[in-house]
């Protein structure tokens, strides 16, 4: 089960680089440029955009869901985690790193005036905070201090 488990996050995870990939592409297309003379034998310089392939408008949406099913990946994990109130193994680290990276995300969507990865990145944000409350929730006793390194390491990128 685990296996197949994971070749569906990775191949999400393949699918939305690529429509990031493509997303960027789409933002970089060259503007063409057109001369025509007016009534007054001047020159009049105006720009026009390419239209981007029909791919890139699917990858524009797609990008955002695949980011979000993404970030949904770990539920299943964090409500056994929840329920038994045990960690186990499982590491802290995924946890805290979605937040950071989807707050750094959040933040170039929000810079760039791009509305699908700032709320994209702002449910991962939402969603890593709540895998890294049950987490801590779990095994508060067992180990509280790695649990200040983590908080600190996310405060440390959030007020770069």
């Amino acid at each position: 089960m685990k296996a197949k488990s994971l070749t569906r996050i990775n191949i999400l995870i393949v699918v939305s680089v690529l429509c990031w990939y493509g997303r960027a592409a789409s933002a970089a297309l060259p503007k063409s440029t057109t001369i025509r003379a007016s009534t007054t034998k001047e020159k009049s310089v105006s720009t026009e955009l390419k239209q981007p392939p029909k791919w890139l408008e699917a990858c524009n949406q797609l990008a955002p869901c695949t980011n979000i099913l993404c970030s949904l990946a770990p539920l299943s994990t964090i409500l056994h985690v929840s329920r038994s109130k045990s960690v186990g193994s499982l590491p802290l680290l995924p946890y805290s790193s979605m937040i950071a990276n989807g707050f750094v995300w959040a933040l170039y969507g929000h810079l760039a005036h791009l509305p699908n990865v700032k709320y994209a990145n702002m449910v991962g944000i939402m969603l890593g905070s709540y895998y890294f409350k049950e987490w801590t929730a779990a095994a508060a006793a067992s180990v509280s201090g790695a649990i200040i390194y983590h908080k600190l390491a996310i405060t440390w990128i959030v007020l770069m």
